[in-house]
Order: structure tokens, then C-alpha cells, then sequence
């Protein structure tokens, strides 16, 4: 008696993946995250100082 051929097993699913970044693109990034995290550390910095410096006496 002969075994039945099992199946061929079906292949994986592919998971789309998203195209990499360029350098250029990464450093674009980097450089408008800095801009912004400088701009509001200076925002929140001159309320603060504003407070101290007006409201403080």
C-alpha cells in the first residue's frame, strides 16, 4: 500500500513592508525634530522666565 503525498505546505505570508528611508530623507527628519524641540524649549524657557522675572517680585 502506498501513503498518499502530503500536501505542499502553502507559503508564508508576505508582510508588506514599508520602503526605507533615504539619508537624505533621515537627515531632513532628524533636523525638523531638532528645529521644533529647540523652538519649544526656548517657548517654554521664556515663559518661565517671564514668570520669575515680572511675576516673582
Amino acid at each position: 500500500m502506498t501513503e498518499p503525498t502530503p500536501e505542499p505546505a502553502p507559503p508564508p505570508a508576505v508582510v508588506p513592508q514599508r520602503p526605507r528611508e533615504t539619508q537624505k530623507q533621515t537627515e531632513k527628519g532628524i533636523l525638523i525634530w531638532l528645529c521644533f524641540f529647540l523652538f519649544v524649549t526656548h517657548i517654554i524657557g521664556g515663559i518661565f522666565w517671564f514668570a520669575f522675572h515680572y511675576l516673582g517680585k
